[in-house]
């Protein structure tokens, strides 16, 4: 399976499933880009910092989302251009992560994993479930794309490896943790195919979509995403430059997570 044939069953759970509204405000900032539509939903979707410095816009509109037929916007998420990806993984996420879905929350997913140890991957530095897990006794890797960005004495003490190193180290886990932001720089369908054989897989973060019925027939355990409980203020802190643990911090989001093989 590649991240094309992912991205369309992606686009395709969405489409049947889900209405679609205009936009009616939006903010890029350096963390996230935050998208609200028409019926007051939120969508984050997490940018990539280098992707923010050199993106363009040659199509003119990032500056007009408001104007954009729905089902254009939609079809942004399988777009080249980073920027746009960024547009539709949030669009997405602003209808389908509804407060609906707050009273399936069980809790952080990793008190709900074996505490006997094994190998855990990481797909991206997550510095607090590195810690969690190796409390749990696993033996953690962690895959980072960009390992100039982790500060050297992290580099010393934890195991981070490039991602030319994953199809090596899936082989043998029990765990695999990946970022919502898998999904829109299209990497996810490469990494869940070759995790096929992994018992326990959770897609966790703000940007992560929370569509049940196309994770579930992957064998995702857990889906972790964040809820905007005030989006006038999520608005004023994304633009300020902020990310998650600040908007989690101020009491800005609420986490959920859900437990698929209870649904």
């Amino acid at each position: 399976m590649n991240g094309v044939k992912f991205i369309n069953e992606f686009i395709r759970a969405f489409i049947e499933n889900y209405p679609r509204f205009r936009v009616s405000r939006w903010v890029y900032g350096d963390k996230y880009l935050a998208i609200e539509n028409e019926n007051y939903g939120l969508g984050f979707a997490h940018v990539d910092s280098i992707v923010k410095i050199v993106w363009r816009d040659p199509d003119n509109i990032l500056d007009r989302l408001d104007e954009v037929d729905p089902n254009d916007l939609t079809y942004l998420i399988q777009h080249p251009n980073p920027a746009y990806k960024y547009v539709g993984h949030a669009y997405i996420n602003s209808i389908v992560n509804s407060r609906d879905l707050v009273e399936l929350d069980i809790g952080d997913p990793l008190d709900k994993i074996p505490s006997n140890g094994g190998t855990a991957i990481v797909v991206g530095f997550i510095a607090p479930i590195v810690r969690k897990l190796k409390e749990l006794r696993y033996r953690v890797y962690a895959i980072e794309a960009s390992l100039d960005t982790i500060p050297s004495d992290i580099r010393y003490k934890d195991e981070i490896y490039p991602w030319w190193s994953y199809e090596d180290l899936v082989i043998d886990a029990d765990i695999l943790v990946l970022s919502g932001s898998t999904i829109s720089n299209n990497t996810i369908g490469y990494l869940l195919d070759k995790a096929r054989h992994v018992p326990m897989k959770m897609i966790l973060g703000p940007s992560t979509t929370l569509l049940i019925k196309l994770f579930k027939k992957y064998r995702v355990r857990f889906l972790g995403s964040s809820i905007s409980l005030d989006n006038d203020k999520v608005f004023k802190i994304v633009k300020e430059g902020y990310g998650y643990h600040t908007l989690k911090n101020m009491g800005l989001i609420k986490s959920i997570t859900i437990d698929l093989s209870h649904l």
